[in-house]
């Protein structure tokens, strides 16, 4: 598996196009539900935040979401503490996110990593409204990403905007832990202090 992410690279378009599809196959891997692909997403994600393995961050990024659909607790913690400091990692999340959900258009992988703090800007409607519409589910999938949605939505609010928030956007941020008893105890923890820091800021802006 390894080798599919070591190698030269003759050309920058070549480049982009190995980047496409390493980013494609690792999210396809982490769609698969089968206890082969936790296990192939794990040493990646290892080896990706030990430096065993130098990638774009679009490619770790989609590893870190595949680890968020997987049953690793402990790699999921590690790889949103990635999401709240600034790291490459945030920048490309946001990224992601925005050009993912239309904010922004695709041109090419470059694109993933050069989201920067911009106060004052709501050009991140599209990705709140589909934050919001997931936060408002209680399927497996959903709850699976709530950590990871709280997370993207409070880093939009402190390098974009706060928005205004109706009452029902207000409502779904408020509740949207109240169904995650059945969760692991360790993912359970982690998305309430994920969901107490953005609820903090909430109120902070409100006053």
């Amino acid at each position: 598996m390894r080798g599919l992410f070591v190698g030269k690279r003759s050309s920058l378009k070549k480049q982009y196009r190995q980047i496409i599809r390493r980013t494609h196959l690792c999210y396809f891997i982490g769609r698969i539900e089968c206890d082969l692909d936790g296990q192939i997403l794990a040493a990646l994600f290892r080896d990706l935040m030990d430096g065993v393995l130098q990638e774009h961050e679009s490619v770790i990024t989609t590893v870190g979401s595949g680890i968020l659909l997987s049953k690793h607790v402990d790699l999921e913690k590690e790889y949103l503490e990635r999401l709240t400091d600034d790291d490459p990692l945030d920048l490309c999340n946001r990224s992601y996110h925005r050009v993912y959900y239309g904010d922004e258009q695709y041109v090419n992988p470059d694109t993933f990593s050069k989201d920067k703090y911009i106060p004052g800007a709501d050009d991140w409607q599209k990705t709140r409204n589909a934050i919001l519409r997931r936060l408002n589910l209680d399927s497996n999938r959903a709850l699976a990403l709530r950590g990871l949605d709280l997370i993207t939505f409070r880093r939009f609010c402190e390098t974009r905007c706060i928005p205004k928030l109706g009452d029902e956007e207000k409502r779904i941020l408020r509740y949207c832990v109240k169904n995650i008893g059945h969760l692991h105890q360790k993912k359970k923890e982690l998305i309430q202090l994920v969901h107490s820091k953005l609820m903090i800021l909430l109120e902070q802006q409100a006053r």
